[in-house]
């Protein structure tokens, strides 16, 4: 216990934690986005399906 209201948590592991989220972010985020910006606009909005 250290008689405070907020966890007592290591920098080094806050940092771990921080880190392994923006990891998984941008795994999330990055190649959906890539393929979603692959083809140009003028084929999208011209194309017929």
């Amino acid at each position: 216990m250290t008689g405070s209201a907020a966890p007592a948590v290591l920098p080094t592991v806050y940092a771990a934690v921080l880190g392994a989220a923006a990891l998984l972010v941008l795994v999330a985020t990055a190649p959906p986005g890539r393929l979603a910006l692959r083809p140009l606009p003028v084929e999208v909005a011209t194309s017929r399906q």
